[in-house]
């Protein structure tokens, strides 16, 4: 590990080895946990990313007022987030759903681990945008590093969306605390989709409460 990474990881050990000191463009790129800020490193290197838009962009977008983020707005999709026949419609979803709080509540990175098809990429969104696409293996790994540097207050997945007959979109709040002590919160969304009869991560999404200046 390098010097000044120990800022981020004080367990002293990394497992994501892209990780950039600084942000140069052409070079460099937001990683996906960026928006912990002061908590996640926020650069990664360009090379380990590729600029492969998916077809459909399925993730919920986060509403803003300036800067500050007001979260999810309701939409005409029936929320099935609580639907007591969910098990019977959709066998495992939310077994899927229990993995992702599993992972970013509990730290537990075997919960997402179970969700992701190594043979496939993620897409990345931040703010909105589509960014780019890592090889599953990759966002593991940086998913791993997140749950060691970060202080979770509280994770919950609110609304739960059909986008097609195999691909729903799960959508909450991960609640941090920032490097000053403060209590920030991170907005999430992921896309699950039905693949061979597993539900599969194929997108995932961030937008913070307040947009700021990265260190």
């Amino acid at each position: 590990m390098a010097p000044w990474q120990k800022e981020y990881f004080r367990r002293g050990h990394v497992h994501f080895p892209y990780y950039r000191q600084t942000y140069i463009a052409g070079r460099c790129y937001y990683s996906p946990f960026s928006y912990f800020f002061g908590v996640c490193l926020p650069y990664i290197d360009i090379s380990v990313c590729e600029v492969l838009p998916p077809p459909v962009q399925f993730i919920d977008y986060a509403a803003y007022s300036g800067d500050r983020c007001l979260g999810f707005q309701s939409t005409n999709d029936y929320n099935m987030i609580n639907d007591p026949d969910l098990d019977q419609k959709e066998p495992g979803l939310n077994n899927a759903l229990d993995e992702l709080t599993e992972t970013f509540q509990g730290g537990n990175i075997d919960g997402i681990v179970s969700l992701i098809n190594p043979n496939l990429n993620i897409a990345v969104f931040m703010h909105n945008q589509y960014r780019y696409s890592l090889h599953a293996n990759d966002y593991i790994d940086m998913t791993r590093d997140m749950l060691q540097s970060i202080q979770t207050v509280s994770f919950s997945l609110d609304y739960l969306h059909q986008r097609s007959p195999t691909v729903f979109t799960v959508s909450g709040e991960h609640v941090y605390q920032d490097s000053s002590g403060n209590t920030r919160t991170v907005y999430v969304s992921f896309v699950l989709q039905d693949i061979g009869g597993l539900w599969t991560l194929t997108q995932a999404a961030t937008s913070p409460d307040v947009m700021q200046t990265m260190n």
